[in-house]
Order: structure tokens, then sequence, then C-alpha cells
């Protein structure tokens, strides 16, 4: 942890409690009003946006007081010797959150979740009334006080009513958290309070059944079911009344008109018969104890943290040098010398030393030579992750712009991904030198040049003309190309094993365009029902390519790849991964030449739910993990190289030591030489004179 001077001189950062997408929370102590804060702390990297972002949230959270909200106490901008940082101080809250007491407890009876809903739904009634969208109401969100009621946290992304033209994000970017985000934020299109209220909707489903409403790890498979998926009810998993169970659902509609309000919200719940009437704060939590840390610290406490230390300062103990002498033996210059000094040893002695140098010489050279190789190996190794994840991401995002039958919250979604992979391998590509490598300087320029264009390019491939749609297909898909072959700028390594790993990368770019061509062709042929013949050719051709490729693949990754891929296609990734409900229905649309049989199949796997839909999420839920396996490999590859970079390191020290010793030996022999024969001529001339 780095340790940091207070912040404006008087909030001294103590413990951190968590760190999320606008920064860190620390518990703080208040050294000038002798109090346990709340900071939230931003560096700012010198982007006026962050800045705006942090003071929107300091004023959402002032303008929605209330004591369902969290007091804020203090806000401004610091320069620090770790840069420019932006704090919020607020008042600190024991806990725990809903998530917490989910995690801990389990699920909440009717009567738990009806009171903590309530509270929820009284703060948002305020909220909503001062003209502000709350945008990311979920269980972390929602903490215990010390009285055991509920606040309201983190405004973070919250938007002012009067400010709603006043975009701080990108338009690409959907901002929420993916378990409880509306359908239209999760568009993007303009929010209001009914968004806040299918929100909370989802957190009351989550409460009395112990599950968020729709699962999924992958962001595109979320948002698609928030979009398209009939609303879940809470008693398809647990029994609660029916009138609970129902206006759940009408929290959770689709149609945003259809949506109570908070305030109508809070007289369900309080209507005679709903639920057994709670009073607000009337029981304690035992999870949710009163911290020491709520006290107001004395002075002295804030300056020592240490509990166990006395109070009464210990004295200071002083340490004195000890002066050790040194007695010198002196030597006498009439014994006589060792035999060993004699010329003809130390002549016979300097032949191996001489070599020793010679040779470590030639090691030491060779050392830095494979030390120049691996750091910029290294280098490029570290932005391989990025630059293959960007790459896969380009083609989806492609093919999904590509197509009329994609939903716009789907299209959102691959649009929100990618931007995020544009910024990380930004951040990556920055770090390697470029200056000795004209290909890859050349190849990172075309990258930029079309990634600075990236809008443009979805607008074509959405809304052009053949022409340009065609241009933008080509530019995706060359960008692609650019990144998927990042590893070809590796130098070579004099190690085997990460010369297999690095070769192995290349038939990325191969599965990346076969799965690419059977999506473009499986959802609108399970749609349409029909699939004509040149469409069922050019799957094939993808579906033979991939099979070769994907057995190539595993035969030549590493055993923690291998095992990654075998737990993602049930053990047939060698095989073609027919063990993926979507490949293997690809394998019998082409067998059987016709979608007759496919259809019931996957209609009878999704439960009801279209065909189309069932293999989309499922495609999509294979191409995230296959995706995340082959980032994590080039990881293995960034790591492997690291180790590799110390490994020379530690040869060029070793081999440049042994060269000064042997260098060292050498001189001091050379002048044994030189210098024993007059020591002993002068001793035969003191004998002689007796």
């Amino acid at each position: 942890m780095r340790t940091r001077p207070p912040i404006a001189g008087r909030y001294r950062l103590h413990r951190l409690l968590g760190r999320g997408g606008m920064g860190e929370v620390w518990q703080a102590a208040d050294i000038r009003l002798e109090r346990w804060v709340a900071v939230k702390v931003v560096e700012t990297s010198a982007d006026p946006k962050v800045t705006e972002r942090f003071r929107r949230e300091a004023l959402s959270t002032t303008a929605a007081s209330h004591p369902g909200t969290v007091q804020v106490h203090d806000v401004g901008v610091e320069q620090t010797e770790y840069g420019s940082i932006v704090y919020l101080v607020m008042e600190l809250l024991p806990g725990p959150t809903l998530a917490d007491r989910l995690e801990k407890q389990g699920r909440f009876t009717v009567e738990e979740a009806s009171e903590a809903i309530v509270q929820v739904a009284r703060t948002l009634t305020a909220v909503h009334a001062s003209g502000i969208i709350h945008r990311d109401i979920k269980p972390s969100n929602l903490v215990y006080d010390g009285d055991g009621r509920i606040r309201v946290l983190d405004f973070g992304i919250a938007q002012l009513a009067n400010h709603q033209a006043e975009r701080l994000t990108s338009t690409r970017h959907v901002m929420g958290s993916l378990p409880y985000i509306s359908p239209e934020q999760a568009a993007d299109t303009v929010v209001g309070p009914p968004s806040d209220i299918y929100a909370l909707g989802c957190v009351a489903f989550e409460l009395l059944t112990g599950r968020a409403p729709y699962a999924g790890s992958e962001p595109v498979s979320m948002i698609y079911q928030h979009v398209t998926a009939p609303v879940p009810h809470v008693n398809d998993v647990v029994t609660v009344p029916a009138h609970i169970d129902e206006f759940v659902a009408s929290m959770m509609d689709k149609d945003p008109s259809r949506r109570p309000t908070a305030g109508e919200v809070v007289a369900f719940a309080r209507r005679p018969g709903v639920v057994p009437a709670i009073t607000a704060g009337s029981r304690e939590l035992a999870s949710a104890p009163k911290p020491a840390a709520l006290a107001a610290p004395k002075a002295a406490s804030l300056a020592v943290p240490s509990p166990s230390s006395p109070s009464k300062a210990s004295p200071v103990t002083a340490v004195a040098g000890v002066v050790e002498s040194v007695q010198r033996t002196p030597r006498s210059h009439a014994a006589p010398k060792p035999r060993f000094l004699r010329r003809r040893v130390l002549g016979t002695l300097l032949v191996p030393v001489v070599i020793a140098l010679v040779l470590g010489g030639l090691s030491f050279a060779d050392a830095l030579d494979e030390r120049s190789v691996s750091s910029r190996a290294m280098t490029i190794a570290g932005a391989l992750p990025e630059s293959y994840e960007l790459g896969m991401d380009l083609i989806f995002e492609r093919d999904a712009l590509s197509s009329d039958e994609v939903p716009d919250a789907v299209r959102q979604a691959y649009r929100q991904v990618t931007d995020d992979s544009i910024e990380a391998w930004h951040a990556d590509i920055t770090k390697v030198d470029l200056a000795d490598t004209p290909s890859l300087r050349e190849r990172v320029e075309r990258t930029y040049t079309v990634l600075k264009g990236i809008d443009a390019y979805r607008k074509d491939l959405e809304d052009g003309d053949k022409a340009s749609t065609e241009a933008a297909a080509a530019a995706y898909t060359d960008t692609a190309y650019e990144l998927l072959d990042f590893a070809t700028e590796m130098p070579n390594i004099r190690n085997e094993k990460i010369y297999k790993q690095v070769t192995n990368l290349k038939y990325v770019r191969s599965a990346a365009e076969s799965l690419g061509v059977e999506r473009a062709i499986m959802v609108p042929a399970l749609m349409t029902g029909r699939i004509d013949e040149e469409s069922m050719e050019a799957m094939s051709e993808a579906r033979t390519s991939w099979q070769l490729t994907s057995r190539s693949f595993y035969a030549d990754s590493p055993k923690a790849t291998q095992k990654a891929l075998d737990k993602i296609s049930n053990g047939t990734f060698a095989d073609g991964s027919r063990g993926v409900v979507s490949q293997n229905a690809v394998v019998q649309v082409i067998n059987d030449g016709s979608l007759e049989g496919v259809v019931p199949d996957l209609a009878e796997h999704g439960l009801g739910r279209p065909a189309a839909q069932v293999w989309a999420e499922d495609m999509n839920r294979f191409i995230q993990l296959l995706k995340d396996t082959i980032v994590a490999m080039t990881l293995i590859v960034a790591d492997d190289v690291g180790e590799e970079h110390r490994g020379v390191q530690t040869k060029v020290v070793v081999s440049g030591m042994v060269a000064v010793a042997a260098f060292l030996g050498a001189l001091a022999l050379l002048a044994g030489i030189f210098v024993v024969r007059p020591l002993r001529g002068r001793r035969r001339s003191v004998r002689s004179e007796q």
C-alpha cells in the first residue's frame, strides 16, 4: 500500500475499503475534527472529464440530501507526489451492504425484503423530486448505517435532470451495473426515474430469491436478456404472495411508462395486509454493529494509530556506535617468500586465468545481446493480451453491426466492449519502443489510423450504402488482422517453449474468422427458417477450417490452456467443440443439409425460447469464453517471456562477474610475476651485506 501524506492536510488515509471504476474509497481520519470519515480518491491524470464527473458526483450527492443518502463533508482537487487527484469526503457508514447481508445470511424473508425496498424507495422519492436519477441502484450501493437504516450510496454516474444534455461519458458507453441495468439504459437512450425503479425491482427479486433476475457472465448476453427476455417472476424460484410477485414484476416491466413510481412502491408496501408493518430501524442487525471507529478518536490516537501502545510515549533510546580497533601485523622482509609465488608457478596459473577471461568476455557479450532481444520481446509480449482481445472484439463487432437482426442494445454492448479494448490497447502500446522496429511501427500506425475513425466506420457499417458498408467492413477486417498478427513482431528468443506458444497464436486469426462466418449465417437462417445453398457451402468451409484450426491450436497449447479449452467445450475442443450447443447445431445443419432437425432441438434446449435467440446466446457465451482463454494464453506467454528475461539478466550479471574476476586475477598474476623477481634480488643483496 502506498503511504500518502494527509489529503488537504487533514484527511489521513487509514484503510482501503473498496476499489471501483471511479477510484478508491478509504477509511480516513479527519485529524482536524478528530473523526472517522470515508474518502473517495481518483487519480485524474490531468483529464478534465474525470474532474468534472467527480464534481458532478459531489453535486448530485449534495443535491440529493436526505436521511437515506450519505452526507458529504468536503470535496477538492490536490496535486501530490503521485499526480493530480480529486477527493470526496463523506460520512463513514459501518455497513454491511445488502450484498454483504445476502452473501452471509442468504435470501431475505418477505418482511425483510419489503422493509429494505420501502426504505430505498422513500429515498428515491426524494432524490427523484430533486431532479436526480441515480442510474446504479444495486445491493452493494445500499448500506446499513449505525441505526440499522438503509442508505443509498455512490452517485458517481447519477444524472441531474437539468444536465441531461451535458454528457460526460461517450454515447457508446453503457453506464450502470449489468445485472440491474434497465432496457433503456442498456440502449443508451435518455433515462429517467423509471430506470431506478427497474433496478430496484431487480434488487427486490434478488433479495427474495437469493439471485439476480438474469444470469450470465458476458455483457452482451446480460444486455440481450434485459432488452428482449421475458420478465422473470419471483414465484418461478421461491414462493411468495401472488400480489408481491406481480408487483415486483411490474417494477421490471420493459416499458418504462408501466413501472410504478418510487412513491407508489412505498404506498403498495405500506397497504394494510400486504406485509406486516416494520418500523424502520426498530431492530438491530447482528451483522451491522456500530463500530468503535465511528466514535471520535482522540488526537493522540490519530497521530499514533497503534491501539496497543501505551498512552504515555516511551523514552527514546540512543544507540551508540562501536569503534573497532584494528591491529596490523608488521611484515618481515627477511622472511622467505612462499614457493607458490615463484615466477614459473605464477606463469602457469596465468594461462587458465587468461582463458577464463576470454570465455567470460565472450559470454558477457553474448548475454548482453540476448538481453537486448529478451527486453524487446518482453515489451511486445506485454501488449499481446490487449492486442489479441481487441482484434477478436473488432471481428465480433463487425459481424454484429453488419446484421439487421441484432438488437440495438446488443450492438451497443459490442461497441462498449470494443471501446474498452481500444482504451486498454492504447495504454499498452505506448509502452512499446517502436523506434528500432520499422515494421512494428508501420503496423501500429495503420491500426491507429482506423481506430481514430472507428465511429465513422461504425456509421457506414450500419447505415451506409453498399460501397461504404463494404469499405467499412474491410477496414474492420484489416485492422483485426493487423492485431491478430501482432505476435509475428516478436523477436526470436532462444527458448523452444516460448517459440511454440508464439507460433501457436497464428491460429487465432483463422478461428475468429471461421466463427464469425458461422454466426453471420446461422442467426438470420434460424430467424427466417431458410438457408440457401451458397450459405450452406460457405458455412461448411468455415466449419472445416475451424475443426483443423482448433485441432492444431489445442495440440500446441500449454497444459493450462488445454485444460481451459476442455472446460469451455466439454472436452471436445480438439474435435471442433461439438460439445457446445451452438457448434453441435452447425454440424447438424451441415450434415442434414437443412434447419428442420436443429430448430426443435434448440427450442427444447432453450425451454421454448426462439431457436435463433438460444443459438446466439450460446454462441456469444462460447466466443467470450474462448476469447478469455486466448487472452489468458497470451498472459502466459508474457509471463514466460518475463521469466526468460529475468534469467538472461542473471546470466549477464554472472558472466560479467566471471569476466571481471578473471580480469582482476590476470592483473594480480602479472603483477606477481614482475614484482616478485625484484624482491628476490633485493633479499639476496641484504644477505651478502651481512
